[in-house]
């Protein structure tokens, strides 16, 4: 009861808050707002996640633009939607977050950034307002409501294929009189990643076509590094931290980075983790490693962790500046990418001069800005590494078992290239359950394995289940 009470009067009782044996973090987070700000000027907040996948020497692997996780139908993406790189359409994969699916030269996704708006309370009528926001190295390519974008729109495979995504690609949206406090209602959805966002007490913004919802939303494609790059030092059990950003930024905005916390989940869901102290840089040129411990015991995995985690990032994020029911939001909207996926990752809060930097924001009215980025850097495992040997030492099947694939809800979520699918109809070759224990980042893996381990069965496989990077035009300077 002590903890339910305290959970209440801090307005998190959720999903997350109902955390039984946890103790209450009220002196954290008692001194921050809760709600819509009580004063009259208009307030701006966003959250989003940065996300690469690095391997043991701390380089990002290309090709990770998977879609999982899929926003809805009637999410605008700019850039089409049309089947790609098969000859069979049941292995066929429409584009994934804006690109053809493993597309090299995609190291960062831009997932799911949400911007909510509290207007004046003086206001009395819907605020008239413009809204552009810049990704430089990457495509923003999906949004919500509609907004103009300078993006090209390629109808060919071969219109893709002269493309190209590197650091000195810029993309920007624009929403332009955007109508903040109407009483719009969002489009009809049962997509979990949707509708947790909308609990959140902003007020509603309307296009002037009309599309309405609580938030502003966007996503993207890069060809950009994390702020962190992770090293491996196996015979170590240790990971170095190398910051990424004191060459980019004045030595006034050297930033820091505050909250981190290096997280394993095994195949059963069970949480292990550890937060780590803050990264600090001293400027221009300087840019100290830090060394942590990379092992985890099986004592380490308890029950509570999980309630634990989600727990101190909420406490985190509601420090940064946002309020409870954004920070509740976001965790709830990444609830099993986070927390029940597999794998071993490393997160962290972005500086904000580095989201400053790389997706510059800027409205036509004078506002208060909070925007809270969480960084995700899935790191390849020792146990995905066997698994990639396992499979090149396995028989390699054909795809007969796909076509003999009775239409169902599932199998439209595993031609989606969904990981949580269910059952299939039939039974799944061992070489491809290998593959499919690789996680979602599986095929930017198998092609980086095949790249640096050339296998004769990882060749068949890749051939035999059209996984071969979608071939596109070096990136020039990068």
């Amino acid at each position: 009861m002590k903890l339910l009470k305290c959970l209440f009067i801090h307005g998190f009782v959720s999903v997350l808050g109902i955390l039984a044996g946890i103790d209450c973090f009220a002196n954290k987070a008692a001194a921050v707002e809760t709600a819509a700000p009580q004063h009259d000027k208009l307030v701006v907040h966003e959250w989003g996640t940065f996300t690469s996948l690095q391997d043991e020497t701390g380089k990002a692997l290309g090709g990770i633009n998977v879609d999982d996780e899929p926003v809805p139908p009637f999410v605008h993406q700019v850039m089409g939607s049309y089947v790609l790189g098969s000859q069979h359409y049941d292995l066929a994969r429409e584009n994934n977050k804006g690109a053809p699916d493993r597309y090299p030269f995609v190291t960062m996704r831009l997932e799911t950034p949400v911007m909510y708006f509290y207007p004046p309370k003086s206001l009395t009528k819907p605020l008239d307002l413009d809204v552009h926001v810049q990704f430089r190295g990457g495509w923003l390519t999906q949004f919500y409501p509609a907004a103009q974008s300078d993006l090209p729109q390629p109808k060919t495979l071969g219109e893709w294929a002269k493309l190209k995504l590197d650091h000195n690609t810029i993309s920007n949206l624009e929403w332009n009189h955007l109508q903040v406090g109407t009483q719009g209602d969002g489009p009809e959805t049962t997509e979990p990643v949707w509708l947790a966002p909308r609990n959140v007490a902003a007020a509603n913004v309307t296009t002037p076509a009309g599309e309405s919802e609580r938030y502003l939303f966007y996503r993207g494609v890069g060809n950009i590094d994390s702020p962190l790059s992770v090293s491996t030092v196996a015979a170590q059990n240790t990971l170095t931290l190398q910051p990424r950003f004191a060459e980019l930024l004045e030595a006034a905005r050297a930033p820091v980075i505050r909250w981190l916390w290096l997280v394993k989940i095994d195949d059963h869901g069970a949480v292990a983790y550890r937060a780590l102290k803050p990264i600090e840089s001293s400027g221009i040129g300087i840019t100290p490693k830090t060394t942590v411990d990379s092992t985890f015991t099986p004592s380490d995995f308890a029950p509570q962790n999980l309630a634990r985690l989600q727990q101190e990032m909420h406490a985190a994020l509601v420090s940064e500046g946002l309020f409870d029911d954004e920070a509740t939001a976001m965790l709830t909207t990444w609830e099993h990418s986070y927390f029940r996926s597999g794998g071993w990752r490393l997160f962290f809060i972005v500086p904000s001069s580095w989201t400053e930097h790389y997706l510059p924001l800027r409205v036509s009215q004078p506002a208060e800005i909070k925007r809270v980025m969480m960084g995700r850097i899935e790191l390849v495992s020792p146990e995905q590494r066997a698994l990639l040997k396992q499979l090149a030492n396995s028989a390699i099947s054909t795809d007969a078992w796909i076509k003999a694939m009775p239409h169902s809800p599932a199998a439209q979520k595993f031609f989606a290239g969904r990981s949580d699918f269910g059952d299939l109809g039939v039974a799944i070759p061992p070489d491809y359950q290998l593959y499919l224990s690789l996680g979602r980042f599986r095929n930017a893996l198998l092609n980086d394995e095949q790249a640096h381990h050339p296998s004769a069965a990882l060749a068949k496989f890749i051939t035999n289940y059209s996984l071969q990077p979608f071939q596109v035009a070096a990136p020039q300077g990068h």
